[in-house]
């Protein structure tokens, strides 16, 4: 059986993870507008594609753009996370636009 390897596949599998997490964990809270993209490469792999995937439809939805190719999608994301690394300290709520506008 091969493997499927789809970032929305990887997106829902992380999502359904968050379901299942302990009541404590779904109780954190953090500002989203103050997390810098230096942040997704300390994170482990499922929670890089969960906060990209959770920026990439914010922003997605303010601008509009309401239907996805995959790729559209993977474009999108490479240029985020290329963004992140060359924007350290910019936080990931801004970088996020401007990524998708390269």
């Amino acid at each position: 059986m091969s493997k499927i390897r789809s970032p929305l596949f990887a997106a829902l599998a992380v999502c359904a993870a968050a379901i299942a997490a302990p009541a404590a964990a779904q109780d954190a809270k953090t500002d989203i507008r103050k997390i810098p993209c230096s942040d997704i490469d300390k994170w482990e792999d499922a929670d890089r594609v969960a906060a990209i995937f959770f920026f990439y439809g914010f922003h997605a939805a303010k601008m509009d753009i309401y239907e996805v190719t995959p790729a559209n999608l993977e474009r999108n994301v490479r240029n985020i996370v290329e963004f992140c690394g060359k924007n350290p300290a910019m936080p990931l709520y801004e970088a996020t636009p401007k990524a998708f506008q390269r």
